[in-house]
């Protein structure tokens, strides 16, 4: 399909705007810091816990939750901004908060489907072999028979 110009328009000024949020941003805010150490941690215990599906379980349903609580957690931080932050970040679109906030969450719980995504070919491939191994062995165990009559 052919885009229109107006979408093209729309698109680059939706870049424009993502680049002026990301240039206007103090990155070394110590609340920053510590929202972007958290996405870490929770990639970290992602990674760490791929053979541990309860425990994976558990982070994507606080992450889930923490997502779902993302515009009154932007809506506070809006009021209240002066008291963790240097200047207002929180616009009343969410943008500021769905890229530093939802986005590296909703990152780390499609790590944890793909993992999951994983963990089941693996299980698929481990039956498909078990299925085949019993098959032959079944196979023989009728060959052996026929030989002995």
């Amino acid at each position: 399909s052919i885009r229109s110009k107006t979408e093209v328009t729309a698109s680059m000024a939706d870049l424009q705007l993502f680049k002026q949020v990301i240039e206007k941003v103090d990155w070394t805010e110590p609340w920053l810091l510590a929202l972007m150490g958290f996405h870490t941690l929770a990639f970290v215990l992602i990674v760490v816990s791929r053979r541990h599906q309860f425990v994976q379980a558990t982070i994507l349903a606080l992450l889930g939750i923490l997502c779902v609580a993302s515009e009154n957690i932007n809506e506070w931080a809006a009021i209240n901004y002066q008291k963790f932050a240097a200047q207002q970040y929180f616009d009343a679109g969410g943008f500021f908060i769905s890229l530093v906030y939802s986005a590296p969450m909703i990152f780390n719980c499609l790590a944890i489907v793909v993992s999951w995504l994983y963990v089941t070919w693996q299980l698929l491939a481990d039956l498909a072999r078990a299925k085949a191994k019993q098959r032959s062995k079944e196979y023989r165990s009728l060959v052996d028979r026929k030989k002995q009559k």
